[in-house]
């Protein structure tokens, strides 16, 4: 697992480094529901400093890819630091769109449109 900050937008390289001193990960994914990671850390571990909100991981997950989560909240003991963190693409959750009827149009085209489309500016891309 790789740790980035929470504006980087280039993921082909490690960040800021390995996330080395995990204890114990969980990546839960739902079909059409959740999709989040439970990470418990070492308090004092290799970049724990950097396991802060709206940071981002990099993690492999059941299929052999690899995703990115948000952390959403850290709890921190004094031995441990508990990080829940949701998928990325919720990052899209509250960037609506205003018009909702494209028409003949592809699949490639389409992901594209609804993405310029949304309320509010967005760094993401689509690919079919």
């Amino acid at each position: 697992m790789n740790i980035y900050l929470q504006n980087e937008s280039n993921f082909n390289n490690n960040g800021l480094g390995f996330l080395t001193d995990t204890l114990s990960v969980q990546v839960e994914e739902s079909l059409n529901g959740d999709y989040y990671l439970q990470l418990s850390y070492k308090i004092d571990g290799n970049l724990s400093e950097y396991l802060t909100e709206e940071n981002i991981i990099k993690c492999q997950v059941a299929d052999g890819s690899r995703q990115l989560f948000r952390i959403k909240r850290v709890v921190k003991d004094f031995s441990t630091i508990e990080v829940y963190a949701i998928h990325i693409f919720y990052d899209l959750l509250d960037n609506f769109l205003l018009d909702t009827s494209p028409t003949n149009l592809d699949c490639q085209s389409f992901g594209t449109w609804i993405l310029s489309k949304t309320n509010f500016e967005n760094d993401f891309t689509f690919y079919s």
